[in-house]
């Protein structure tokens, strides 16, 4: 592959990343732009990896429309024709069709004609317009749009907690014992993050037993953000201990916590917990 694919799957990721756990998946939450340059890195990944439907029946209808508008933008005529005559000559016809419950029952039913257009859509990605496409999109979207992501890391951290708790939940009963160490460190440091929002330090304090405050304590540290390392031990050693009859010297404690957290901190620290947890 040429140098512009790497250039464009590099570019491109961080947008998807934003759409899978800032936006939850929803290509709405997008503005435009981020919309097509997400649908193109799902477009390109998924047409070399396994051809045009691997990208329909994972993605659907939407992230197609949005990749169509995206190249249509570029002015890329000969892609268009391309994937929207592939669209049209084997795919639209399932839309109404009872059979399906799910895209990826479309296989099931292509006939030989159907996979023969899908072939040769396929092959011609392969043999150069694939190339093509991802240096165009580069060019496009970073070199004279100048398009940047902007990341909420709060909510791309609960995006990637969420998994998490729907293994947490459904998978192992609710018992965190069965987590893997960076599910529980992560889902810990995400209980601390909603509790010190909510109410503060003093609340994560009450609400969770000791292993769980300790875990987090122990993520915060693997994240290496050493100022929120410091103020939550001085909470953990000082506070902790004495919940339920507390002195105005830890209570300022408390407040200094929650007060370095509320002016930004909790970003600082979820940007960097994200950056460790989600890989």
């Amino acid at each position: 592959m040429s140098d512009f694919v790497k250039m464009w799957d590099n570019y491109s990721e961080d947008f998807t990343k934003k759409l899978i756990f800032q936006c939850k998946g929803d290509l709405r939450a997008l503005d435009n732009d981020e919309q097509e340059i997400a649908a193109l890195w799902r477009l390109v990944a998924d047409v070399y990896n396994g051809g045009f439907i691997q990208f329909f029946c994972n993605w659907g209808y939407d992230s197609y429309w949005c990749a169509m508008r995206g190249i249509q933008r570029m002015g890329l005529r000969e892609t268009l024709n391309l994937f929207a005559g592939t669209y049209t000559d084997v795919l639209d016809k399932f839309r109404e069709d009872r059979r399906l419950k799910a895209y990826w029952d479309i296989p099931e039913y292509l006939t030989e004609e159907d996979e023969k257009i899908l072939d040769e859509t396929d092959q011609a990605f392969y043999d150069g317009l694939g190339e093509q496409l991802c240096e165009a999109a580069y060019k496009f979207y970073h070199d004279e749009l100048k398009k940047t992501i902007e990341f909420d890391y709060l909510e791309m951290f609960g995006g990637l907690c969420d998994e998490y708790y729907r293994k947490l939940e459904l998978e192992y009963n609710n018992d965190r014992s069965k987590l893997k160490d960076k599910e529980r460190e992560a889902l810990a440091l995400h209980a601390m993050f909603s509790d010190i929002g909510n109410g503060g330090i003093q609340l994560f304090f009450e609400n969770h037993d000791e292993d769980l405050i300790k875990c987090a304590i122990g993520a915060v540290e693997k994240v290496n953000v050493p100022n929120a390392l410091e103020l939550l031990k001085e909470a953990y050693e000082k506070v902790f201990p004495k919940l339920g009859n507390l002195t105005g010297t830890e209570e300022e404690i408390l407040m200094k916590v929650d007060t370095t957290f509320w002016e930004g901190f909790d970003e600082t620290l979820a940007e960097a917990a994200f950056k460790v947890y989600w890989i």
